[in-house]
């Protein structure tokens, strides 16, 4: 294989994706086919550029040709070329474009998994793109009430915001994922969701808004009363309130953590009772009532 070879293939593409006197409209299909030999060379021999330029031609006349899943598994293989070249941006980038091919082609389980490479993929290096990337999959796939396959996008997304340290995107995010957990029928993820809530704003140093949440979530959220997290999230806000180490200590013990997003665990266990006199409202553990809330602002 050749780099003449190549440009023969690609030459042969673009001739039947042109009309002319013995061809009255593209023949697509047959154009799709010949740059993807050429972009296989290219990739093969790393000319890098010109298999950019024969993938995403590819991927083109799929599309043109009605071939929607084609053009990703196109977009897939440049996604993949970059990646090995330490592109990390343009891999994000040709991935995303993979998972816009296969939504629109019906295929939202693709579209899913291409989603995740691309995040995944930008993450390290561009949280706040990575979060992009996802909170699209994830609005496509709630607009078509595909709320089990968010499952694994929310988590990512979550990780976004808090690697970027933003902790109110984050809440938001755990609180967006409610619908679909309610969709769903899972209670028990909306427990866990209640309980990340209260940690994240625990490691921000704000006992009273979360000890807010806490007592709104009991009162809005039903699933979150009747699970052990309601019964947890208690015992870290009364080690918290009361400046009770040994409690605290002995609660971040519970094997419940473990089921949290990986990144919250690993912040819980790093929480320490500040100094100072105990909260007003301290007291409050585990099965006891929770401390009344003084106004409705947050």
């Amino acid at each position: 294989m050749t780099e003449k070879e190549a440009k023969e293939f690609v030459k042969k593409g673009k001739s039947f994706a042109t009309k002319s006197l013995l061809r009255w409209k593209p023949d697509w299909d047959s154009a799709a086919i010949e740059y993807e030999k050429g972009a296989q060379i290219y990739t093969h021999i790393s000319k890098v550029a010109e298999a950019k330029d024969a993938w995403n031609l590819a991927a083109e006349a799929h599309a043109n040709a009605g071939s929607l899943f084609l053009s990703g598994k196109a977009m897939d293989q440049l996604a993949q070329l970059l990646k090995d070249q330490k592109d990390v941006k343009g891999s994000a980038e040709a991935y995303a474009r993979a998972a816009k091919y296969y939504f629109d082609d019906g295929k939202p389980d693709r579209q899913n998994e291409a989603l995740q490479r691309a995040a995944r993929t930008i993450m390290p290096v561009d949280a706040e793109t990575g979060a992009k990337f996802i909170d699209e999959g994830i609005t496509c796939l709630e607009r078509a009430e595909k709320h089990h396959l968010t499952g694994d996008l929310y988590p990512l997304l979550l990780q976004c915001y808090l690697k970027d340290n933003k902790t109110q995107e984050a809440i938001a995010t755990i609180r967006r994922q409610f619908v679909s957990f309610k969709a769903m029928g899972n209670g028990k993820g909306i427990a866990r969701g209640m309980l990340e809530i209260v940690i994240i704003t625990l490691t921000q140093g704000d006992e009273i808004l979360a000890r807010r949440y806490h007592d709104e979530g009991e009162k809005e959220l039903p699933d979150y009363a009747r699970n052990e997290e309601w019964a947890l999230a208690a015992d870290l806000l009364g080690a918290m309130e009361r400046r009770d180490e040994a409690r605290l200590k002995e609660t971040l013990k519970d094997p419940t953590f473990s089921f949290l997003n990986v990144e919250i665990c690993r912040r819980a266990k790093k929480l320490k009772v500040s100094g100072g006199a105990p909260s007003p409202q301290g007291g409050a553990g585990r099965g006891a009532a929770p401390a009344p809330i003084e106004d409705d602002e947050r």
